[in-house]
């Protein structure tokens, strides 16, 4: 169990038992001013122990550990058992996702997951993700208010008519509501519009690797979806109504598209 210096930094805790891994992580952080890492360790009781003696705000998982000690699935029932004070954010990084795997994650309300041998794969795409995400996982985010057993979402409408007008637009540029591409695409202008104010420009990852990662889903995978979203429209909506819609031109002999 390594603890390190603490400060007003975002605090990190690191499981995994890749000596590697740990290091490249800590190279990376290292150079950066707005998260400090708390502690590494390969158990996964030794994690527990962390979140029991320190603030933590995010913890990147590895799931397997395979030379360490437990794993990341233990980890994971063990802090469903404790009553603690803050809940980090839970990153897991894996050498191989399953579908049993993303059933179990999912259920337990874990939706960040990075696969190792994704060719995109970097300890700096992780941190970046998490820094960017920070302010909508804090739970001591002042946008709720509790007023004795009452909890008042103060950004509950401000949601609903952002939801509402982006689904309008999408529907009038004639991307259908049942093709999976306008799922991302909402997910891509919700993430643009909300980053804003609430993400440190410096923090900003790419919207595909943000939809990829909200979605579990290959950078690439998700890519072609938007792009067969965008075709489908563009081949369904008259040219007259796309020169009304699309600001950016339009080759109407191709019609290529270029999206995130």
């Amino acid at each position: 169990m390594i603890a390190l210096n603490t400060g007003s930094k975002r605090k990190l805790l690191i499981i995994e038992d890749d000596v590697a891994e740990c290091q490249a992580f800590s190279n990376y952080i290292k150079n950066r001013d707005d998260i400090e890492l708390v502690g590494m360790t390969n158990s996964s009781m030794e994690g527990i122990n962390y979140l029991k003696n320190y603030r933590i705000d995010a913890v990147i998982l590895d799931i397997e550990l395979q030379q360490g000690i437990g794993s990341g699935i233990e980890f994971i029932e063990n802090l469903n058992r404790q009553k603690l004070a803050h809940e980090p954010m839970i990153v897991v990084i894996s050498n191989s996702i399953g579908n049993r795997l993303y059933k179990f994650l999912h259920s337990n309300k874990i939706e960040y997951i990075f696969y190792k041998g994704e060719q995109d794969y970097s300890q700096e795409k992780v941190i970046r993700l998490i820094l960017s995400l920070a302010p909508y996982s804090d739970n001591r985010n002042p946008a709720i208010v509790n007023i004795g057993s009452e909890v008042v979402n103060l950004e509950n409408e401000y949601e609903k008519k952002l939801s509402s007008k982006i689904n309008k637009m999408l529907d009038e540029l004639g991307i259908a509501e049942k093709v999976q591409g306008r799922r991302y695409i909402y997910d891509g202008i919700h993430y643009l519009v909300c980053e804003d104010d609430k993400t440190d420009t410096n923090n900003k990852i790419s919207i595909l690797s943000y939809i990829a990662c909200l979605h579990k889903k290959a950078d690439s995978g998700v890519y072609k979806a938007i792009q067969d979203a965008i075709k489908r429209a563009w081949r369904m909506t008259p040219p007259s109504e796309l020169e009304k819609l699309y600001t950016a031109k339009i080759n109407y002999n191709t019609r290529d598209t270029h999206t995130c």
